[in-house]
């Protein structure tokens, strides 16, 4: 058997290499159009999950991407599909708060006060991580999925005090006053509704067996995140109402408002900005 050389000539293959005889390849396996060998494995979910297994080998795969030139190392099967979905899940949940965004802005006709509304949604995340802490469970895709419908819930007890506090404001009240009252008159309905819906998601979130643990980290994260948010609106909300109020008295009225401040009179007078201001 002859081969080419550089130069056109032809050479004997046995002056140029060493013949062998030994097994070939079965199949050669091609990924768009590369040729691929593929190592598989499979996750005991009861110990670690596909994302941490990815984790822990991405150093090996680093220092072998160095090691070997021309080669590459790709993680697929479980990881790609987690990798998929999250992607998915961020853009579900860009459209999930921006329609909770313009549904609020239309019910309020304002543009900032749904910014109020929605300020709880990261706390209840805050409560989804530390429901799974407690249940020891890690968080999936199903929490997420959890996350997302905990998103347009969260937001019902901010929406019924905001909405009294605006009332308030339009019969004549002070800023001040209108949050205190919301505070009062609207504890009770605001622990009511949370109330009601953790109980609905308690079995689920506790007793799950057999295939509904399947669903129980988006319980978990409905329960939880809905739990810590509610235990946290009557002070957050509050305090994002009145900064939001303050911007726009500072925005109406800036020299009122930087008076009262210099000479140490109170911020939010009875009468509010609006006598000052005429």
């Amino acid at each position: 058997m002859l081969v080419s050389v550089p130069g056109g000539g032809r050479v004997p293959l046995g002056s140029v290499a060493t013949l062998s005889e030994g097994p070939g390849p079965v199949t050669i396996v091609r990924d768009r159009r590369e040729r691929t060998v593929n190592i598989v494995a499979d996750v005991d979910r009861e110990l670690t999950t596909a994302r941490e297994v990815t984790a822990a080998m991405e150093p090996v795969l680093e220092r072998l991407r160095q090691r070997y030139d021309g080669y590459r190392f790709e993680v697929r099967g479980d990881a790609e599909d987690t990798q998929e979905s999250l992607d998915s899940l961020y853009r579900a949940l860009f459209v999930c708060v921006l329609l909770i965004y313009l549904i609020l802005g239309t019910l309020f006709r304002s543009y900032a006060q749904p910014f109020v509304i929605m300020f709880i949604i990261p706390f209840g995340a805050m409560g989804m991580v530390l429901g799974h802490m407690v249940m020891g469970r890690s968080i999936g895709i199903m929490s997420l999925i959890g996350l997302l419908a905990l998103s347009g819930v969260v937001v019902n007890d901010s929406l019924i005090f905001v909405e009294f506090v605006n009332v308030k404001i339009r019969e004549g009240a002070s800023m001040v006053k209108a949050l205190m009252e919301a505070g009062r008159v609207r504890f009770r309905p605001i622990l009511l509704t949370s109330i009601t819906t953790m109980l609905g998601l308690s079995p689920l979130a506790f007793f799950a067996t057999g295939q509904a643990r399947f669903l129980q980290p988006m319980a978990i994260t409905m329960f939880f995140g809905l739990a810590f948010a509610t235990s946290l609106v009557l002070l957050l909300v509050p305090c994002a109402y009145g900064l939001l109020y303050d911007l726009q008295a500072l925005l109406r009225a800036p020299r009122v408002l930087l008076r009262r401040v210099l000479d140490g009179s109170a911020l939010h007078p009875e009468e509010g900005l609006s006598d000052d201001s005429r």
